[in-house]
């Protein structure tokens, strides 16, 4: 596989990653209210490559590639949607769940 092939194969696959229903979250419906969850996403993405002359290998066009990278999804907020407000409500790394449920429910008060 030559290095530019295995570079575009390696790009449409971040592609497929990246996706609104991965930052704006699927609606929760709790009855009272309509809740989104709202994420930070970070993506990276390194790709390297190059072509190999040496006695131990036979086709000396051969090229090497190799392709890395990662993501990372962190929630930043949730939207809450009632009949009658619409308010955001922005989370803090050190909130625990049961933090963040609680700042939710005051929230409808």
């Amino acid at each position: 596989m030559e290095v530019t092939t295995l570079l575009k194969e390696a790009v449409g696959n971040v592609k497929s990653v990246l996706d609104v229903n991965r930052v704006i979250g699927e609606p929760i419906n709790t009855g009272a209210a309509t809740i989104l969850p709202i994420t930070k996403m970070t993506i990276g993405f390194a790709s390297g490559g190059g072509e190999v002359e040496g006695k131990s290998i036979k086709n000396k066009e051969l090229p090497v590639g190799c392709v890395g990278g990662g993501a990372n999804i962190f929630p930043i907020g949730f939207l809450i949607i009632t009949p009658t407000s619409v308010k955001y409500l922005k989370t803090e790394e050190t909130e625990t769940w049961t933090d963040l449920l609680q700042k939710i429910v005051s929230s409808f008060s």
